[in-house]
């Protein structure tokens, strides 16, 4: 997607969707290909799901999390 369609779609200010691109490209959390003018972002899965593997895992083991009920469906 591109940086700009991101910071449309989001609705927040080009500055405030930058800081937050650049962390997660530095965490290598996204990727960022450049084509003439226009930067495009797109999830690096794999890395994402490293993370996801840790939180599972180590991080919030022994740890209960609440149930959310969708009030719409109930």
């Amino acid at each position: 997607m591109r940086i700009g369609d991101l910071q449309t779609a989001l609705g927040r200010p080009a500055s405030t969707v930058a800081f937050h691109l650049r962390a997660l490209a530095s965490a290598n959390l996204i990727l960022q290909e450049r084509e003439g003018r226009e930067v495009y972002c797109r999830v690096n899965f794999s890395a994402l799901d490293e993370v996801l593997q840790y939180v599972k895992q180590d991080c919030c083991q022994g740890v209960s999390l609440p149930v959310f009920v969708n009030a719409e469906a109930a």
